[in-house]
């Protein structure tokens, strides 16, 4: 079943053939495509990220008072 299209942009990488290959795996479990399943992973990662950077900044925050 294809996807409706998005507003996007292309993503190519070269990625380590471990990494790659549980991405196949995880994504057949949940039957999703490979392009879903990376988008899922670099948001919930980029969340993650934002989170930690907030954190970050208020123990800098907080070190210099």
């Amino acid at each position: 079943m294809a996807r409706p299209e998005i507003n996007g942009a292309y993503l190519n990488i070269c990625t380590d053939i471990i990494i790659c290959e549980e991405l196949e795996k995880m994504r057949e479990a949940a039957r999703r495509t490979k392009t879903t399943a990376a988008e899922s992973g670099l948001a919930s990662y980029l969340q993650d990220y934002e989170k930690t950077q907030v954190k970050l900044g208020a123990l800098k925050t907080n070190k210099k008072g």
